[in-house]
């Protein structure tokens, strides 16, 4: 039908009709609920968005800020444009939060010295009193980062 209607060629080796279960598309799976088949993201496409943002966001990596999230937007837009699809809310939460944990430690780390670090939190509006040890402790700042909130997934 569809090599005469649309005068497209068909891969028979690619194309088939299966059940859900045995169904496989690059980067999707599916699950099964009360309410039906749901699409989900495969695992390894949540490695590979991960091991890319590590990428971007790697500490050593010496650009400026403006152009870090200027290509991290760019990567998760078409990412999330190929897998806008599925059922992702519950796991995206997960990876804003460990995502803004990374990119306070570029922070942290761009403000090298005590004198930058308490002049910056000032800025910010924290008051003196919580940032009077913090300036030279990078590991309890972000450490305190995690406070009250779940650990980041894969760390």
């Amino acid at each position: 039908m569809v090599e005469q209607r649309l005068k497209l060629k068909v891969n028979q080796e690619k194309s088939s009709v299966r059940h859900a279960r045995e169904a496989r598309l690059p980067g999707f799976g599916f699950y099964f609920t009360r309410s039906g088949v749901k699409i989900r993201v495969d695992p390894k496409a949540i490695k590979h968005l991960k091991d890319r943002i590590r990428e971007l966001t790697s500490r050593r990596w010496s650009v400026s800020m403006f152009y870090r999230i200027d290509r991290l937007n760019a990567f998760t837009a078409g990412w999330m444009a190929y897998f806008h699809l599925s059922d992702l809310a519950p796991r995206l939460r997960e990876l804003d939060k460990w995502l803004h944990r990374r990119m306070r430690q570029i922070r942290w780390k761009e403000w090298k010295r005590y004198a930058a670090r308490r002049r910056n939190l000032r800025k910010l509006g924290i008051p003196d009193a919580k940032h009077a040890g913090m300036g030279c402790q990078q590991q309890r700042v972000l450490a305190d980062c995690r406070v009250g909130r779940p650990s980041a997934p894969g760390l």
